[in-house]
């Protein structure tokens, strides 16, 4: 791998400048994936059965990836500044291997067993604009707001593997998306914090949801499929404040609370299955806060986290018989800890 990046400053005075950053990285790799039987015990011996002849999938998934970005700063006056940005991918990735189906009947009888090759390449090109801005106020305070596109590629080594619960759909392809964020924030000595919102769209994302497949033993099992569900968007707003009550070189009390409220849904696209429902595994609403204090040599904190209910698949399925997926309740967790330092080599931590 290799990063190279060049930057230019011009100083325009009164605490304003212009600047440029210029850069490219790369990387080009190679990985090995087997899965075959190992032994029935609970030891890490991590040996197959039969590493000549395994039971799963033995692949060589090559992968390269060449980036150009440019990202500038542009002061318009003393407080207010925009940052546009473009970047470019190049993405190639490969599979060359084989993966066995193998299936036996309740009496350990073979039905069927094969080996199937694949040889496999996806090269594509992504342009990735974006565009932000800055603008500070004299009392300390800035406003801020960001447009960016995104993308998620996917790779062969998430296709390939064989996963018990979850199927994955062979024409699965790329997401490409935007989010767009609105923010304001002040820090000072004593008190910061933080508050933004934001929108985020994906056109043909990638999520699961319970189907059933054919099964030689069982006619059909259910399953996760992985694949293209559809378009989706989310909106949310985020927020932050850390309140310090004593701060000098041998104390320390201070209080952080975050917090982030969203409603993520699918919006159709010819997919009326999910249509109308919830973003699976997103909370709509997180809570965290920490109590920290400092003396000397020890340190304690109290911690809170809650996070609200979600879905494990884009049906929004509340339970299922075979408890494949269904809802996951909402939960709190309390966190104490304590640590005393006698010197360099020695610490009590609780």
């Amino acid at each position: 791998g290799y990063d190279i990046r060049a930057t230019k400053i011009w100083d325009k005075g009164e605490d304003s400048f212009h600047a440029i950053v210029l850069g490219s990285q790369g990387y080009l790799g190679s990985t090995q994936m087997q899965q075959g039987n190992a032994d029935a015990t609970s030891q890490p011996n991590f040996i197959y059965n039969n590493p000549d002849n395994l039971e799963g999938s033995d692949y060589n998934l090559p992968n390269s990836q060449i980036g150009l970005f440019s990202q500038g700063i542009i002061s318009l006056t003393k407080g207010f500044s925009i940052t546009p940005g473009i970047r470019w991918e190049y993405i190639d990735t490969r599979a060359n291997g084989s993966y066995r189906i193998s299936v036996e009947d309740f009496g350990g009888n073979v039905l069927l067993d094969s080996i199937i090759d694949s040889n496999n390449k996806n090269a594509r090109h992504v342009f990735l604009p974006g565009i932000g801005f800055s603008f500070k106020m004299d009392d300390g305070g800035e406003i801020y707001g960001n447009a960016v596109a995104n993308y998620r590629a996917v790779n062969f080594s998430d296709i390939q593997i064989q996963n018990l619960g979850v199927v994955v759909d062979p024409n699965i392809s790329d997401e490409k998306g935007a989010n767009f964020d609105l923010g304001y924030r002040n820090n000072t000595n004593k008190l910061s914090w933080d508050i933004s919102v934001f929108m985020l769209n994906y056109s043909d994302k990638i999520g699961v949801y319970p189907t059933k497949i054919p099964d030689p033993l069982l006619i059909e099992r259910a399953v996760f499929l992985r694949t293209n569900i559809s378009d989706a968007r989310t909106y949310g707003l985020e927020g932050l404040i850390r309140r310090v009550f004593i701060q000098d070189y041998k104390n320390l009390i201070d209080f952080t609370v975050s917090t982030s409220i969203m409603s993520g849904k699918y919006i159709g696209n010819n997919n009326s299955v999910v249509e109308g429902k919830e973003i699976e595994n997103m909370p709509s609403f997180t809570f965290r806060s920490v109590l920290t204090w400092k003396h000397k040599k020890s340190r304690a904190s109290v911690q809170w986290n809650y996070v609200g209910s979600q879905f494990t698949d884009a049906t929004n399925a509340f339970i299922e018989p075979t408890g494949v997926y269904g809802e996951i309740p909402a939960y709190g967790i309390l966190d104490c800890s304590f640590n005393h330092k006698f010197n360099e080599q020695i610490s009590l931590g609780v």
